[in-house]
């Protein structure tokens, strides 16, 4: 509802309004732009008593309300499907303002208070929950400044002590040396060498002002205060190298100072070397001393380290080879490398020089590549003034360093030299003088501007050339040359590890077959149950097991276990189980673990504490530490488990004496653990890298130099992701393998040695992470990818799957083009905002920056994007999220991402960014499986695929010729999520977003300069005489340009003031027009309204009359129910005393009943007893049985005699004896036959209950069965050949006068479980055969078997199963009596009764038979079947069952005979000889049948089916039948085809006339289907049933019965044009064609209009 349209009393409501709002500090605006939530409707639905009336004052209409009484049973559904209707129905527009007006129209005062009350609770909570987020915002943007400036301070601490090194080695230390803290015995020696300059030297120790003024004035002199200063650093615990560090800041690098600190130090080491190191060793057993107080878990009591694991302290000195400028000088041969194909042909011995020369050739290309891309002479240096630095630069008012940024670098200059730079070396333009050191800032790596901000140390020549330099807005601008240094660092480090690498883990990275042996399994998993570890346990359990597993020997290198497989497969996830089961196990046994984990990324190391050990250990305390050693400080709930490397070295000596700890790095910071943890034996147990193929195998290394001899070391990681096969830079390098990551080359060489490595080796494959329409695109890089089966993780109410924005075009050739760049961010914006107000809508506690993402291959159009979204407040919601390039995603993972394709199509650009480009395909498979549920990527399809195909051949592809985006476009095409963007203005101007920019607005007199000096001639501007004259000339030049750039200044303010003159008169003009145009819209909505009420005023009197009759109707009925009531209450009376004689009769007859139970019982004990000795009497009266017919004529002279003495002359107790009297015999005879008469009236009047004895089978599928019934005392026979059974019942098997009901029951399949499946296969059927009563002796049971060969006692077992499954299975064991073969059966004898079968360790006899049906004319559909030889019963079933109706026998059942040795049949469909004119098409492949399958095969299955097709003109003759060979059968060898004839032209009618009634029809087709049915009298009431059968479903058919109430041709016309788009399951139903409509008219019964229909397509 767009808002009311007018208002019937608007001074009442408008001043209702007004005092409302004023009483609840509310505003008119708090009312229109505030949706009510539902549990706001909900609330208010309690107290809506007339909500009909409420309804209409709503707007909605009488079919509405009439739907919401017809659905909804109680009242209190009612009032709140009500409210949910007009919330429903009006969408944005449901606002309190419309809610309170309806209220308020409807006369319910006191409701519309309670929602403006509702409204202000709202308000407040939203107030607070946006002060909290803006809160937590400073907060965080607060604590990521300080850590730019402590990483700022850190990095360039370490370049310090870089360049410093050289000059360290110089004086005969190291830098271990520097690193020994201050004591007060220096101070002295010390003070005197510190410069005159000591208070500036405190401020860059980090001292307060306020204590260098207290010092400057208790100190008598420099030197006692220098003292005072250098006593005070002793209490902050500061080191040499801090010290020089300070001196270093305060002046510059050649401070004397520096030298005499250095002497002063060499003067120690020389007095007392190892005095100096025991004193280092107390300190630090000092500090671990109150790091174990602070932690008493970290070291179990009564358990210490192992000796051959203590760490020996050391001095570790570097090799040659990790130093920069050593081994510049030393270029490797590069002949004597190896090639990457050869890398299997690594040795012990040429190990460290193959990668010392791989890693030259690249350092040295990335050396020539920074050089020729990023040095220059022609740029422009800009110091700030210290007053005017930006806040992002620099937090403290106290600037110790020069800020400031180079101009005159491309955009991807300043990104490459951001990534690959170390530091720049600044100086004049012609290199003459150099003028500082500076260090690019960290603020460069998350904005990318025209710009490059560095910090530097402030040196004299700096301050000189600052002063001497152009003055600008922001400070002084300088011409400069910059030579940039490349980050040699990185480099060091993986020189440093290979060199360093022991000699027995290089023999466990270059393993052999002898490397592998059978390891101890003697992991179990009992440790964690906690479901952030929970594993699954088909792969990743396994995977477990295979880590965790002991190796089989002590001291000797076990191989690497490898863990791969694609994203989400939950690799980080075992590694995280596997370090606590190993450490868990560790301590239970009282065993030393040490675990270091390792990673490529930081944010990867992170998830192992904040989604397993943090999350366990806020649970419950750990018994082992966990450390995380990382240079950005933690101050959150997991603070505990994080160390800065500083804090490590501090406390290493004690962390060096654990015995169970995990400790968690990046490669690169392991190899500082180094010094502080190296030992000859090394020092961890267990080695966990994950990321292991994202990184070059030097760096991999690193963590394997703190191995012991028999640790185990574990590498997991995706080969497909961005790694080294992309990064490394140079062809040199990658011919000779660094792009080969570890991982890969150990995968390669496992492969090479052969099985005996697969138990190292556990690939997996199950997604846990990506919602399942997320994989289609990663299975172009994954085989087998399979799907995640949890169905609450799929269950997403958000949006899922790809889509792609169609836009105008993004691929540019420079980046010059600012109004492209704000087209292609204005979209992505708003997309991501339409995003996040669904995913509010859904979940109100989504968090944007941790669930969605933007990301751009290029920080420019990423900074584009973050900019606009900061300048204008229509995105303040996107704001919150998460903005990434390219190459910085690895490690992270979102909900939902954004990609951004705005590339750079220049060759050179091109080339130079391609390795993060989202067109390269290992980027583009690392970025997309970031997401969980939704990726959106914007662009122009054309222009993609376009580029996409020009770049196929890129080296940076790494050889990858998959078609990513073209995949990607097919995929949302397919989808139908290819969609186009909307044609709106932009909420900006691009000339309005570059005002916004910080950018100066003073122009620099370099473009007046050279003017200046032509109008001069040579002589006048060398001539001495006239340099004052050229000054003041420039004076007055200068002066006239400031006064110019005022003038411009004051114009531009003119301008705009004058523009926005402009706009207010053509605004005003605009609202003058449109309001005079609302009015005449008001006053005629007015008179429509008033008409509109008055219609419903008298609609709603004739209701409230026939309302008021109602009531009368229902005041009559009210009485008659309460006299009804009345009489009611009084037949209750007297059923209740009918009860109560009830009960008192049932008491009498349960007595009645136990007595007659006892009798029973008593009777049945001497009936026992008496027909034993029956027993033993008929043998000895054998001979009587000759006189029955003399007896029987006697029986009628006892006929008047009663039955009950009868049988008390039974139970009498007077034995049977020899037939000595006639009396004797007379009396026998007469129970005989009484005894035969009984039998004869049970049998023909008892009708047993079968569920009193037969239990049902759950699951098994019965074919077939039968029931009879046996009489004691006589024997009876069943030989059910039909069924392959034959049961011999002796006359003993029941005692005389006992009855029992025998029911038999086939199957073949059903849960059944049969012992040694893969021995003993099934060779009958299934046979449950159940009794009403237990017989007392054997019977005789026969089964049919299919055993081809002579069945011998070895090579068959009888099975038995109880009827009751056990796990909802039923399990069969040998059935240990004797048995007989004879022929086809099997005979047994057995008195219980239950399942039986029969199987086999022999061949089986097979069957086979030819089908055939005439599919279309000339065509024939074969299908050859083969099965296990069955009874004939049986057989019919199993065909019954395999849906061969409509099809005919072409040939009787004939055996089929294997060859020897031959374990499959084939099918060949080339006839055997050939005929001409014959197609033959096989409709599956291949045709055949497994032997195997075959005899454990429970059903009948199609496996070669084929079709035959006369290829040639006019009717088909055919001479000779077509045979085909049948591969691996001894019998039959051929296959014999013989199809019929028939006549051409009627066939070609009605081949005519089938097309056409299976034509598909489209939407263009509607008018002729719904005439068609009108003029053959379609009844259209019977729309709906007719959707149901065309494939609609029951939402579908609601929702057009909801759009056209009671109009069933309306109805009947929207179900058609549902079919002909295809909706719901109309393909599955036939699909939108006449043949589907016709079938679905028989369905319904309307024969009559589907044969019109069928005469309409003739």
């Amino acid at each position: 509802m767009a808002g009311p349209v007018t208002d019937p009393s608007p001074v009442t409501f408008e001043a209702y309004l007004k005092d409302r709002l004023d009483t609840k500090g509310l505003t008119i605006d708090d009312l229109k732009f505030h949706q009510c939530s539902e549990s706001v409707l909900r609330k208010l639905s309690r107290s809506l008593d007339n909500w009909k009336l409420v309804g209409y004052s709503l707007e909605l209409t009488r079919y509405d309300i009439q739907a919401i009484k017809d659905d909804n049973s109680s009242i209190e559904e009612k009032r709140m499907e009500l409210l949910y209707k007009w919330k429903q129905k009006n969408g944005d527009d449901a606002t309190y303002y419309n809610l309170i007006f309806g209220l308020h129209d409807a006369d319910r005062i006191e409701l519309a208070d309670e929602a403006l009350d509702c409204l202000k609770e709202n308000i407040i909570e939203i107030k607070r929950q946006q002060e909290k987020a803006q809160q937590e915002q400073e907060e965080r943007e607060k604590e990521e400044r300080l850590e730019q400036e402590i990483q700022l301070e850190y990095e360039m601490k370490e370049n310090f002590l870089t360049r410093m090194k050289s000059k360290v080695l110089s004086k005969g230390l190291d830098v271990p040396d520097l690193q020994v803290n201050l004591r007060q015995e220096d101070v002295d020696s010390v003070a005197e060498l510190i410069g005159k300059d000591w208070y500036t030297f405190g401020k860059y120790m980090k001292v307060e002002e306020s204590t260098l003024d207290h010092m400057k004035e208790v100190g008598k002199n420099k030197i006692e205060r220098k003292r005072k200063l250098l006593e005070h650093l002793i209490s902050k615990k500061v080191r040499f190298e801090d010290i020089i560090y300070g001196l270093y800041n305060s002046s510059d690098e050649d401070n004397p100072s520096i030298d005499g600190i250095l002497e002063y130090l060499f003067r120690i080491r020389i007095k007392q070397p190892e005095e100096s190191f025991d004193n280092s060793l107390k300190l630090e057993e000092k500090q671990g001393q109150s790091y174990k107080r602070q932690n008493p878990m970290s070291q179990p009591q009564g358990q210490s380290s192992p000796p051959s694991l203590t760490v020996i302290r050391q001095r570790i000195s570097v090799p040659w080879q990790a130093k920069f400028d050593k081994r510049r000088k030393k270029p490797p041969a590069s002949s004597r490398l190896i090639s990457c194909s050869h890398l299997n042909d690594l040795t012990p011995d040429n190990y460290r020089e193959h990668f010392y020369s791989a890693l030259w050739f690249e350092e040295d290309e990335h050396i020539k590549k920074l050089s020729r891309k990023c040095d220059g002479v022609d740029y422009k240096l800009t110091i700030y003034d210290p007053k005017k630095v930006p806040s992002f630069l620099a937090q403290d008012s106290f600037h110790k360093y020069r800020y400031g940024y180079i101009s005159g670098l491309s955009d991807d200059k300043i990104e490459y030299a951001t990534q690959a730079s170390d530091n720049i070396t600044i100086s004049q333009p012609d290199s003459s003088t150099h003028l500082c050191m500076a260090f690019k800032h960290a603020y460069n790596f998350d904005h990318l501007e025209n710009r490059m901000y560095i910090v530097s140390p402030d040196s004299l020549k700096l301050s000189e050339a600052v002063k001497n330099s152009t003055t600008v807005r922001e400070g002084s601008e300088i011409s400069v040359s910059a030579q940039f240094t490349v980050k040699y660092s990185y480099f060091d480090h993986l020189h440093h590890a290979v060199v360093k690498a022991p000699e027995y883990v290089l023999k466990c990275l270059l393993p052999d077959v002898f490397s592998f042996g059978d390891p101890f399994f003697t992991f179990d998993p009992r440790h964690s149950n906690f479901h952030c570890m929970e594993l699954d346990k088909k792969h990743q359990l396994k995977a477990l097991e295979m880590i965790a597993f002991e190796s089989p020997s002590i001291g000797k290198p076990a191989p690497h276990v490898i863990l791969y497989g694609p994203f989400g497969t939950g690799k980080t996830r075992i590694l995280a189980r596997a370090a606590y089961e190993v450490m868990m196990n560790g301590i239970s046994k009282k065993k030393c673990t040490r675990i270091l984990i390792s990673a490529h990324h930081e944010i990867s190391i992170t998830t192992f504490i904040f989604t397993y050990f943090g999350v366990i250990g806020r649970l419950f305390r750990l018994p082992f530490e966990v450390i995380l050693i990382s240079r950005r400080k933690n101050y959150g709930v997991y603070a505990d488990m994080y160390m800065t490397p500083e804090e490590f070295s501090k406390k290493s000596a004690y962390i060096s004496t654990m015995s169970h700890v995990i400790i968690i790095t990046t490669y690169t910071m392991s190899l500082n653990l180094y010094q502080y943890l190296y030992s000859p034996e090394g020092f961890f147990t267990h080695l966990f890298l994950d990321e292991a193929a994202q990184v070059r195998e030097p760096e991999a290394i690193i963590p394997l130099a703190l191995a012991t001899k028999d640790a185990k070391i574990v590498l997991a990681g995706d080969t497909q992701q961005v790694g080294p096969n992309i990064l490394v830079l140079g062809q040199e390098a990658k011919k000779f393998g660094l792009n080969v990551s570890l991982l890969e080359r150990l995968l390669m060489k496992y492969k090479e040695i052969g099985p005996v490595t697969t138990r190292y080796v556990t690939k997996l494959s199950v997604n846990y992470r990506s919602h399942n329409s997320l994989i289609d695109l990663p299975n172009l890089f994954y085989e087998n990818l399979e799907l995640n089966t949890d169905k609450n993780f799929q269950k997403c109410s958000g949006p899922t799957g790809y889509r792609f924005v169609s836009a105008d075009s993004r691929l540019v050739e420079q980046y010059d083009d600012p109004d492209q760049q704000g087209i292609e961010a204005c979209i992505v914006l708003e997309e991501v905002r339409n995003y996040l107000e669904k995913m509010k809508q859904i979940n109100p506690k989504f968090n944007p920056r941790h669930d969605v993402c933007i990301i751009t291959s290029t920080r420019k159009q990423l900074n584009c994007i973050r900019s606009m979204a900061f300048n204008y407040n229509k995105y303040e919601t996107v704001r919150k999220v998460s903005f990434k390039p390219s190459f910085m995603i690895q490690g992270h993972e979102f909900q939902a991402i954004f990609l951004s394709l705005f590339e750079l199509v220049e060759d050179d650009e091109m080339n130079a960014s391609y390795i993060k480009s989202l067109f390269n395909p290992y980027v583009f498979n690392t970025v997309i499986t970031k997401a969980k549920f939704h990726v959106v990527a914007i662009g122009s399809p054309e222009e993609v695929k376009q580029f996409e195909l020009d770049t196929l051949s890129h080296p940076d592809r790494g050889g990858n010729a998959t078609k990513c985006w073209h995949e990607y476009l097919k995929l949302c095409e397919k989808q139908g999520t290819l969609s186009g963007i909307s044609k709106q203005l932009l909420p900006y101007k691009v000339s309005e977003l570059n005002e916004k920019e910080e950018i100066s607005e003073f122009m620099s007199l370099e473009d007046e300069l050279p003017a200046l000096s032509d109008t001069l001639s040579p002589d006048e501007i060398y001539n001495l005489e006239n340099i004052h004259m050229l000054n003041e000339k420039l004076k007055s030049v200068t002066e006239k340009l400031v006064v110019k750039d005022k003038e411009v200044r004051t114009m531009k303010v003119t301008l705009n003031q004058c523009q926005e003159e402009l706009i207010r008169k053509i605004s005003e003009e605009k609202i003058a027009l449109r309001i005079s145009t609302i009015k005449g819209e008001l006053s005629q909505c007015k008179s429509e309204f008033k008409i509109e009420i008055e219609t419903s005023k008298k609609k709603f009197e004739d209701e409230i009359a026939s309302i008021k009759i109602h009531l009368e109707g229902l005041r009559e009925e009210k009485f008659t129910v309460q006299k009804e009531k009345e009489s009611v209450a009084n037949c209750l009376e007297e059923l209740k005393k009918e009860k109560l004689t009830m009960q008192s009769t049932l008491k009498d007859q349960d007595m009645y009943a136990a007595k007659l139970k006892r009798e029973k019982e008593n009777l049945r004990s001497t009936m026992q007893s008496k027909l034993e000795e029956a027993k033993k009497l008929k043998k000895e009266n054998k001979n009587l049985i000759s006189k029955n017919n003399e007896i029987a004529a006697e029986l009628s002279q006892f006929k008047k005699i009663k039955l009950t003495e009868e049988k008390l002359e039974i139970d009498s107790g007077r034995g049977f004896r020899a037939p000595s009297t006639v009396k004797v015999s007379r009396k026998f005879s007469m129970g005989l036959m009484y005894t035969i008469f009984l039998l004869f009236l049970v049998a023909t009047c008892w009708k047993p209950d079968p569920k009193i004895f037969i239990s049902p089978l759950p699951g098994v599928k019965v074919i077939a069965s039968n029931r009879f019934l046996v009489a004691g005392g006589q024997s009876s026979q069943l030989h059910w050949e039909e069924y392959g059974l034959m049961l011999d019942i002796p006359s003993d098997a029941l005692p005389c006068g006992f009855l029992a009901e025998v029911v038999i029951r086939v199957s073949v399949s059903g849960p059944y479980v049969y012992p040694d499946p893969k021995t003993w296969k099934p060779a009958s059927a299934v046979y449950w055969i159940s009794s009403s009563k237990e017989f007392v002796n054997p019977v005789l049971l026969g089964i049919w078997h299919n055993v081809k060969e002579i069945v011998k006692s070895s090579s068959i077992k009888i099975l038995t199963a109880e009827d009751t499954p056990q796990n909802m299975s039923y399990i069969f064991n040998e059935f240990l009596g004797d048995f007989s073969v004879k022929g086809s059966y099997i005979y047994f004898k057995l008195t219980s009764f239950s399942g039986k079968t029969a199987s086999t360790n022999s061949e089986v006899k097979f069957q086979g038979a030819l089908f055939s049906k005439k599919s279309e004319i000339y065509k024939w559909d074969y299908s050859l079947v083969i099965y296990r030889s069955q009874v004939n019963g049986v057989r019919k079933s199993l065909l019954d069952d395999a849906d061969y109706e409509g099809w005919s026998q072409e040939t009787k059942d004939f055996g089929v005979i294997f060859e020897k040795n031959s374990t499959i049949l084939e099918l060949n469909i080339t006839a055997d000889p050939p005929v001409e004119n014959w197609e033959v098409q096989e409709k599956f492949t291949p045709l055949s049948y497994e032997k195997d399958e075959l005899q454990s095969q429970e059903d009948i299955e199609s496996n070669m089916q084929f079709m035959l097709y006369w290829s040639g003109s006019g009717p088909f003759v055919v001479s000779t039948c077509l045979k085909f060979p049948l591969k691996g059968a001894k019998r039959p060898t051929t296959i014999t085809v013989n199809p019929s004839t028939s006549n051409l032209e009627t066939e070609s009618k009605d081949t005519k006339f089938n097309k056409r009634m299976k034509q598909e029809l489209s939407i263009k087709d509607l008018d002729e289907v719904d005439s068609v049915l009108k003029k053959n009298s379609f009844d259209s009431s019977e729309w709906k049933v007719l959707g149901l059968k065309l494939g609609l479903f029951p939402p579908k058919l609601n929702t057009i019965e909801n759009n056209n109430p009671k109009n069933s041709e309306a109805c009947l016309r929207a179900t058609l044009e549902a079919w002909l788009q295809h909706v719901d399951g109309v393909d599955k139903n036939g699909g939108a064609n006449y043949n589907a409509l016709v079938n679905a008219l028989v369905k319904i019964d309307q024969t009559s209009v589907a044969e019109k229909i069928k005469d309409h397509v003739h």
